[in-house]
This record gives C-alpha cells, sequence and structure tokens, in this order.
C-alpha cells in the first residue's frame, strides 16, 4: 500500500510539474502574443504618424506653391506697372522737349517708339515672371 501511494504521489507531482510547465509555456506564449500585438499597434501608430505628416507636408506645399504664385503675380503686375510708369514718363519727356504740358499728342513715329519701348518692357516682364 505504501507502494501504491508512493506511485500515487509520484503520478501527481508529474502531472502537477506537467501542468505548471504547460502554464508557463502558456504564460510564455501570452506574453509572446502580447508583445506581438504591442509592436502591430506601435507599428499601425507610426503609420498613422508618417500619413498625417505626409498629409501636413503636402498641404504646406500647397500653401508654398500658392504663395509662390501670389508672389510671381505680384512681382508681374508690379513689372507691368513700371513698364506703363516709364512710358508714361517718358512720353510726358518728350512733350517737355517739345515746349508742350503733359500727356500731348506726339508725332505718331515718337508715340510708334515709345508704345515698342514699353510692349518690350512689358514682354520682359512675362518671360521674368512666368
Amino acid at each position: 500500500m505504501k507502494k501504491e501511494k508512493l506511485t500515487k504521489i509520484v503520478i501527481a507531482v508529474v502531472v502537477i510539474g506537467v501542468i505548471g510547465v504547460m502554464y508557463s509555456e502558456l504564460q510564455r506564449q501570452n506574453n509572446i502574443n502580447e508583445r506581438e500585438l504591442e509592436y502591430k499597434q506601435e507599428l499601425e501608430n507610426r503609420k498613422l504618424d508618417l500619413k498625417q505628416q505626409e498629409i501636413e507636408l503636402e498641404k504646406k506645399l500647397e500653401a508654398q506653391k500658392k504663395y509662390q504664385e501670389y508672389r510671381r503675380e505680384e512681382n508681374l503686375n508690379n513689372c507691368l506697372t513700371r513698364a506703363y510708369d516709364i512710358y508714361s514718363t517718358d512720353w510726358n519727356r518728350v512733350c517737355e522737349i517739345i515746349n508742350k504740358d503733359n500727356d500731348c499728342t506726339l508725332p505718331k513715329y515718337r508715340a510708334d517708339d515709345l508704345w515698342k519701348v514699353m510692349q518690350n518692357n512689358k514682354d520682359n516682364c512675362y518671360k521674368q515672371y512666368k
């Protein structure tokens, strides 16, 4: 009977040991699964962060393009205004040279020359700020 009891005790110890090993393996597997889930979540968060950064960068680039287009238009308008101002100033200088008031009527050949200079200046503006 002692032998039988001892056998039962040994079997019980072995079963408890096996259960302990199985439990330990399950815990280890759970830890691995938890770490894998955390890693996947971290990767997902990083992907979302990168996507958000990409969206913000695209918005900044679009804003920068709009600003550059605005500046180009502004510079073009300023250049065209200067071309007209030069034309007007030159026109009035010629009027003064021929002893007439500002905005006088000029001979066609003089008016055409001034017009050509202004057109050339305007063309240069368009080339520069295209």
